[in-house]
């Protein structure tokens, strides 16, 4: 598609760009450090490289736009649905709030269920440990994007910017969402 009037990207036209970009902000997921095989030039396996899993959720998100299939959108729906009730049942786990590193495990397994409800098969996820996100990486960077839309739908007073979280580490990021996630009404 070409791209839109007047604009200087080289991008072409996605009509669903917003729409995928609001239900990214809204997942009770945040970015997650995917492992992923990179490819060359010559489409060759050129070695390991990290995505977030909300890159994986938007390009998933974009198929099943395309695909536009009522019925596998309710049973997708109702999936999700189901795997939110469980990522708050295990964040809070017998009444008491999991560590950071136990909350980055729940995270992931709950992020992999929301992608295998995209597909007839759940993809092999890898995901990267905890601490290898550090300040100013691509998911801390996309976390700091995550957090500042959670404010704004939240409609809190403070984070509306990207800029306003960088100075955060992504443990702290992570314990904020659960925070966010227990005390928002679902």
């Amino acid at each position: 598609m070409p791209a839109l009037p007047g604009s200087s990207s080289t991008r072409p036209y996605d009509s669903t760009q917003e729409m995928r970009a609001m239900v990214l902000a809204a997942l009770p997921y945040p970015p997650l450090p995917v492992l992923v095989e990179g490819l060359d030039d010559d489409n060759r396996v050129a070695g390991e490289r990290t995505q977030t899993s909300h890159d994986l959720i938007s390009n998933l998100l974009l198929h099943a736009c395309a695909k536009n299939s009522v019925e596998e959108n309710k049973q997708r729906q109702k999936k999700q649905q189901d795997i939110l009730r469980s990522l708050i049942d295990h964040m809070c786990c017998r009444g008491q709030l999991q560590s950071i590193p136990e909350l980055y495990e729940t995270y992931c397994h709950h992020t992999r269920l929301h992608i295998a409800s995209y597909t007839d098969t759940p993809l092999p996820l890898r995901f990267a440990p905890l601490a290898s996100v550090c300040k100013g990486d691509p998911t801390h960077l996309r976390t700091c994007d995550y957090m500042a839309g959670q404010a704004i739908i939240l409609e809190e007073p403070n984070g509306h910017s990207a800029q306003d979280w960088l100075c955060r580490e992504y443990a702290d990021m992570l314990a904020i969402n659960r925070t966010r996630l227990l005390s928002t009404p679902v």
